[in-house]
């Protein structure tokens, strides 16, 4: 502290006599002011009082503090930076904050998905009706509103497109797909055509399966990874080829499948 009042005084009376002594005594005193900094810096940031302060940081827990530490140390005292135990301890410092990092993630994740346990998003449960019309106790996930694209044929380009999901569960998805918007899905045959399936996640990973249309409905080969998919949320873009006519294309964006995870638990809670 009495090195601090004194540099504090000397900036005071530099300022005040500077242009009013001789040259001289000017430069002694920039040259006093000057061992005075060095002095402070080594009062501030020498080695012993920084890895005190690491010490105590550390005792508490306060990764983040030591960390600033550490660095702190590495720059002013490059010789500890290749020290083995101060390269181990910025390491697990490192490590240790990553983890919080992650920790704090994962519980601000399920405090949102707690506050929305209601919330489905864009999806919603329905029954399957009987040849009468009537409610079955049979459910499925479905999304509220048609999921709307384009398609392509050697007949048409760039024609409306409306996508409809049945998820049963995590091994039985299926979609209907709408040419031109209208109420017939597109129908397959008896022996079930196959379609090529080319997905890409919120992360822009891009995936590949097959499907299969037996009736009006094409049925995922691999279902598990279409529900972990939907399971991350976000936008999930489909592009989809009927594999006897390439020309085919059928492209369409789930533009936010978050909450998916609270529809599913609705459907399978028991």
């Amino acid at each position: 502290m009495k090195n601090i009042n004194v540099f504090a005084l000397f900036i005071v009376i530099i300022i005040i006599i500077n242009g009013c002594v001789p040259q001289a005594d000017y430069d002694k005193l920039l040259e006093e002011n000057k061992k005075l900094r060095i002095e402070l810096d080594e009062c501030l940031n020498g080695a012993e009082r920084l890895i005190a302060q690491i010490d105590i940081s550390l005792s508490e827990n306060d990764y983040t503090e030591t960390q600033e530490g550490l660095k702190l140390l590495f720059e002013k005292h490059p010789e500890y930076k290749i020290q083995d135990y101060y390269m181990k301890l910025a390491a697990k410092v490192e490590r240790e904050i990553e983890q919080a990092k992650k920790l704090k993630e994962a519980e601000e994740k399920e405090k949102i998905r707690l506050e929305n346990l209601s919330n489905t998003g864009m999806w919603e449960i329905r029954n399957y009706v009987d040849s009468f019309g009537d409610p079955t106790s049979s459910k499925y996930i479905t999304n509220k509103y048609h999921i709307e694209g384009k398609f392509n044929n050697t007949a048409t380009t760039g024609s409306p497109l409306n996508v409809d999901f049945f998820i049963n569960d995590s091994t039985k998805i299926s979609i209907e797909l709408y040419e031109y918007a209208r109420n017939t899905a597109v129908r397959g045959s008896n022996i079930g055509d196959l379609y090529k399936v080319k997905f890409r996640d919120k992360n822009n990973k891009e995936y590949f399966t097959f499907a299969r249309n037996y009736s009006d409905r094409l049925n995922f080969d691999d279902d598990a990874l279409i529900h972990k998919v939907l399971l991350r949320g976000g936008t999930v873009k489909f592009v989809i080829t009927i594999n006897k006519y390439p020309a085919t294309v059928y492209k369409f964006t789930i533009e936010n499948a978050d909450w998916y995870e609270n529809a599913y638990e609705l459907l399978t809670k028991k």
